[in-house]
């Protein structure tokens, strides 16, 4: 049997970053026998800051902008394995910020937390291109804040992808086009954010990142061309379902339901069945339902507005009837 040749691709600038991502772009499958290595530089945050307040010390402004950065990470491995992280990926999840003497300079890396990230997408979607260019398209809009031009990069990618749906044939690589354009937002919002926060630290002198220095007017300017969308709230939630449709999809080993609850009568439709509930045999419980009987489920669900924005099923718990006489 034939092996496909594998190729190493190295990635060391933004320039070359960003010709990476719009190839993928032109032609999906050209990187599927690519093996993509980053520079760590391109993971890297400095910020420098100079003040009276910062000698090796940090502020609780310059602490918010690192940990909005890390929700941004928290909200992508939400998205693509439908549930909190546990200890040992929330550890992995947590940013590590080294502060050096002199004018504060804050180094952060974050080449664990894209990894984790691009783990999840690929036990997701089976692809590791796909989780690659994610981990590119967070180092070009949250990681570089400095460049300007990616304040609007969110814009071109999305016409991008509009165009390149429109070609593709296969349901399967349209539904991860649109998988990326809702993690495109997650790190546009996280951008935004972080810009407030720049603009917010207090008693700076000067600041830079990445030897760019950037000044509070700049940032002014560039934050009112920006909007901060509206806050996605994840939770859990448990109740009393009936399945009134359950469907598997083989190719993907995953499967899609509409469930009804049965206390508010709202309707989930396409509610994500993951691989994992099918080995453990919860889709088969499921299925023997489907029609008959309540079965009491927890569900990861994303609302935004009070409105539900999608669900993915998280596990079967016991149905006490004694709750549910009349």
């Amino acid at each position: 049997m034939a092996h496909t040749a594998v190729t190493v691709k190295n990635i060391t600038t933004e320039e070359e970053l960003e010709s990476f991502i719009e190839a993928i772009f032109k032609d999906f499958k050209e990187f599927e026998t690519t093996k993509i290595h980053f520079d760590n530089n391109l993971f890297k945050i400095h910020l420098k800051i100079k003040g009276d307040k910062y000698n090796a010390t940090i502020t609780t402004s310059v602490m918010k902008y690192i940990l909005d950065i890390q929700n941004c990470f928290y909200k992508l491995f939400q998205q693509y394995t439908g549930k909190e992280p546990n200890k040992a990926e929330r550890q992995r999840l947590e940013i590590v910020a080294t502060v050096n003497s002199g004018s504060s300079d804050i180094v952060t890396l974050l080449i664990e937390q894209c990894n984790v990230i691009q783990e999840a997408i690929k036990n997701m979607t089976g692809t590791q291109t796909f989780a690659t260019l994610i981990a590119g398209i967070s180092v070009f809009l949250l990681v570089k804040i400095y460049n300007r031009r990616a304040d609007s990069y969110d814009k071109k990618i999305a016409a991008e992808a509009e165009l390149q749906k429109q070609k593709l044939q296969n349901e399967r690589d349209r539904e991860l086009f649109d998988t990326m354009l809702e993690s495109v937002k997650i790190l546009v919002d996280g951008r935004t954010r972080s810009l407030k926060n720049l603009a917010k630290i207090d008693g700076a002198a000067e600041m830079e990142v990445d030897d760019h220095p950037i000044t509070k007017g700049e940032l002014s300017e560039r934050i009112k061309n920006l909007a901060v969308t509206e806050e996605e709230m994840i939770a859990t939630e448990i109740g009393d379902y009936k399945i009134s449709e359950i469907t598997m999809n083989f190719e993907k080993s995953s499967a899609k339901a509409t469930l009804i609850n049965n206390t508010t009568t709202e309707v989930f439709h396409n509610v994500v069945i993951q691989p994992k509930s099918i080995i453990d045999g919860s889709y088969t419980i499921l299925k023997k339902a489907q029609d008959k009987e309540l079965v009491t489920l927890q569900l990861i669900t994303v609302r935004k507005n009070n409105k539900l924005v999608r669900a993915t099923f998280d596990k079967l718990l016991p149905y006490d009837q004694s709750l549910h006489k009349a």
